[in-house]
């Protein structure tokens, strides 16, 4: 199991490398994103942090708010999936194909989106 994990991150690295992308999420216009890149992420600590992050096989995102499926919960399954999907908005990063999601309580979740 661990020689397979390594394999697809090592597939993906190398991918990145050769400038394919598996961006799964490309928003309709790209222009304000590039602006507000060139303005706040091309120098300092945001910078460094957006580097690590787009050169990073995964996205991890520790989330603070538990989050738990109880069928006898009416809603609880709906709390989860908007939760797994799109978080607080500024915690998730839908880019990655692949994210793993560590909530309270010790569940862990993987979002995958598929490559286009």
């Amino acid at each position: 199991m661990q020689a397979d994990r390594h394999r697809a991150y090592t597939h993906i690295k190398e991918e990145k490398e050769d400038g394919k992308s598996s961006l799964s999420v490309i928003p309709p216009s790209r222009v304000p994103w590039a602006q507000a890149r060139i303005k706040y992420f091309s120098h300092g600590v945001n910078k460094m942090s957006l580097d690590a992050i787009e050169s990073a096989a995964f996205f991890l995102t520790l989330d603070d708010e538990p989050q738990d499926y109880d069928p006898a919960k009416t809603g609880s399954l709906d709390s989860y999936a908007k939760s797994l999907l799109h978080g607080k908005c500024y915690d998730r990063w839908a880019e990655k194909s692949k994210e793993h999601l560590c909530y309270e309580l010790v569940r862990h979740s993987v979002v995958c989106f598929p490559e286009k």
